[in-house]
Order: structure tokens, then C-alpha cells, then sequence
């Protein structure tokens, strides 16, 4: 799976709320490539046929998808810290 998300790079709820929208198609995405992953070689193991490539696959595939959760921690501290200032300065 290519990934095009984008960095960190908002500035307000709105592009916050795109950003999010973004991750979370890609995420989903992800996920399901992962399913697929695991069920093609769950039926290779049965069929007792070698598996290494789709195992491979899978070990990157969840890399990718850790990664991806620790860019949504990242973006959700930058959204508080972000949220934080700007009320810090109306108040």
C-alpha cells in the first residue's frame, strides 16, 4: 500500500478534521490489506504450501501500520497543543 498522507501540517480544526478524515481512509485501507494478508496465508499453511513471501508481507504491512498510529498520536498531541494556545491567548 503507497501511502499519501501528508505530514503534520495543519493549523486548524478544519484542516485538522481533513487531516484526520485522510488518515483514517488510509488507515482503513491498511487494515484491510492486512486481513487479506492473513487469510491468503492462513490458506497457503492449509494447502501446505510455502507462505514466506505473503508472511513477509504481512510483518511490513503491520510496520506500516504501527507507524501509522504513532503519526496519529503525534498529530492529536500537535491538535491539543495547537487548541491550548489558542484559547491561552483568548483568555
Amino acid at each position: 500500500m503507497k501511502t499519501t498522507l501528508k505530514p503534520i501540517t495543519f493549523n486548524s480544526k478544519d484542516s485538522y478534521l481533513a487531516w484526520r478524515g485522510q488518515w483514517k481512509a488510509e488507515y482503513r485501507g491498511l487494515s484491510q490489506s492486512i486481513r487479506q494478508v492473513k487469510i491468503a496465508i492462513r490458506e497457503k499453511m492449509r494447502a501446505r504450501e510455502w507462505a514466506g513471501g505473503e508472511q513477509w508481507k504481512l510483518s511490513q504491512l503491520r510496520a506500516e501500520a504501527t507507524a501509522r498510529l504513532e503519526l496519529l498520536k503525534e498529530a492529536k498531541a500537535e491538535a491539543q497543543r495547537q487548541y491550548l494556545a489558542a484559547h491561552q491567548t483568548a483568555a
